[in-house]
This record gives C-alpha cells, sequence and structure tokens, in this order.
C-alpha cells in the first residue's frame, strides 16, 4: 500500500478550520478536485456519515466516503469505501489539525 502525506498551513484559527471541514457534506465548497458532493442519508457529521462525491473535470469519476474516526476540532479519518472509474479500489484519508502556538493551524491530509 502506498502512503501519500500533504499538509499545509491554514492562516486561520483551528476551530475555524475544523468548522469547514465538518461541514462533511460540502467538500466541494473548499476541495477544487471536487466537482461536486453531497451526503447519503440523514447524518452529515460524525462517524457514520456518508457522502458521494464527483470529480472534475465532468464529475464521472464518482465516490462513495464513510466517516470512521471523528475527534471535534482534532482529526477525522474517511474511509473511501466505493470508487467509480478509478484506479483506486479504497483508501483512507486522514485529516488531522495541530495548532502551532500561532493564530494559524496545520492542516495535515
Amino acid at each position: 500500500m502506498r502512503n501519500i502525506k500533504i499538509e499545509r498551513v491554514v492562516a486561520a484559527p483551528q476551530s475555524s478550520v475544523w468548522a469547514v471541514l465538518a461541514d462533511y457534506p460540502n467538500i466541494s465548497d473548499w476541495n477544487d478536485g471536487v466537482l461536486n458532493s453531497f451526503a447519503i442519508g440523514d447524518q452529515s457529521e460524525g462517524v457514520g456519515a456518508v457522502r458521494q462525491t464527483e470529480l472534475v473535470p465532468d464529475g464521472a469519476m464518482r465516490m462513495r466516503e464513510t466517516v470512521t474516526e471523528w475527534v471535534a476540532d482534532e482529526r477525522m479519518v474517511v474511509a473511501i469505501d466505493q470508487v467509480e472509474q478509478q484506479p483506486v479500489k479504497e483508501a483512507t484519508m486522514t485529516f488531522a489539525l495541530a495548532g502551532l502556538g500561532l493564530p494559524i493551524s496545520p492542516l495535515d491530509c
């Protein structure tokens, strides 16, 4: 299995960064690689929340993603458990927030 790590420093309070991540169904609002996203079912946050994402450029590549770990303001683990038209069968994404003691927070994903 391959591991890819991307780390970002975000010029915002950690709580503000978490608020964006915690708006789980709406990843397309901030991720330019996602054309469309929406919740599947009534749950939109926490362990068990499920979303569908459609990737750019035309939305033909789709993924179903389920939250498997949720620690508010700190960490979210997402299992990509259904993939269409991609060279990946399954994957896991971890979003981990850690304050730097400054008014910015790194986003490790």
